[in-house]
């Protein structure tokens, strides 16, 4: 039903039976946003964590699917996995826009590492934050308006 919904909104949805398949397609074609179930937890979260760990995957963004009361941002899979989170069930428009989001986001970030000095300071407060990173980051420069 929900690649079904996003496919019908111009998607191309790839399903994948599991985490190793997944890694596989990841590996082999060109993904913008992967779309999961979140009750996969540790496989979700070793999944994540393959993918962080190769430079050419590691900006594919992650919308999990979770359960009402399954997800927190507490829960130590969710803080490596999750880069946003649809609780069920789920509404396909909401959906939509969080995958559409989340395209846009994986898009701006595809050269992250080198692109710091040119996000917006709105999209660098929402990389540390739907990421889970800390820092410190020191704005200077003109303020406009």
């Amino acid at each position: 039903m929900t690649g079904a919904g996003l496919s019908r909104h111009g998607f191309t949805v790839t399903p994948a039976s599991g985490a190793e398949e997944a890694l596989g397609k990841l590996r082999s074609q060109r993904v913008d946003v992967v779309v999961c179930s979140a009750s996969l937890g540790e496989g979700l979260a070793t999944l994540r964590r393959q993918v962080l760990a190769e430079d050419a995957l590691a900006p594919v963004p992650f919308v999990a699917l979770a359960d009402p009361g399954g997800w927190s941002p507490a829960g130590g899979w969710a803080e490596v996995a999750a880069t946003d989170v649809v609780t069920r069930p789920v509404v396909t428009g909401d959906l939509v826009a969080r995958v559409r989001g989340a395209v846009e986001r994986g898009a701006r970030a595809g050269d992250f590492q080198s692109s710091l000095d040119r996000m917006s300071a709105l999209d660098l407060v929402e990389h540390f934050r739907g990421g889970r990173h800390s820092g410190t980051v020191l704005f200077t420069g003109r303020r406009d308006g």
